[in-house]
């Protein structure tokens, strides 16, 4: 089968003409427009020793609540078990009860 023009479909014209007028996404690296940023700031002294030993101790503080409350959700977690447990149980010799 010999190959016509009109079977060369990537080579017609308007194939070409299409493929360089779209928008070219692919730009290559170095011509990419860099992002602005910005300017560089002067770095921050650095804490003092009050300041540190105020924000360990802070820490320290927010630590010992954060522990204590966590305490404080496993007992009401504990209790309810156990509640929910003694329920279970009174139902179920209720029912074993009510069977014989």
């Amino acid at each position: 089968m010999a190959e016509t023009p009109g079977n060369a479909h990537i080579s017609c014209m308007r194939h070409q003409t299409f493929r360089n007028n779209r928008p070219n996404n692919r730009i290559p690296q170095n011509k990419r427009p860099v992002p602005s940023s910005p300017p560089p700031s002067k770095p921050s002294p650095p804490p003092s020793r009050e300041e540190l030993a105020l924000r360990r101790e802070r820490m320290a503080q927010d630590g010992a609540a954060a522990m204590a409350e966590y305490l404080a959700e496993q007992e009401a977690i504990a209790e309810k078990t156990a509640r929910l447990r003694a329920a279970r149980l009174a139902r179920e010799a209720k029912a074993k009860a009510r069977a014989q």
